[in-house]
């Protein structure tokens, strides 16, 4: 169902990408490639507050 969503937003409204914005959407989309671009929020994060530990600004 989240596969189809996604390819009918990209398909039917131009979408650039797809945002995964809950955590478990990450996992659902996790080692597959659904056929279009798909930006997953949880990773920005952790990785914007790794950037933030590792550099002393935190």
């Amino acid at each position: 169902m989240f596969f189809q969503a996604g390819a009918s937003m990209v398909e039917n409204q131009n979408a650039d990408a797809i945002l995964l914005a809950g955590t478990d959407l990450g996992l659902a989309f996790d080692g597959h490639d659904p056929g279009y671009r798909v930006i997953d929020a949880l990773a920005l994060h952790v990785a914007a507050l790794t950037d933030l530990a590792t550099s002393g600004r935190g």
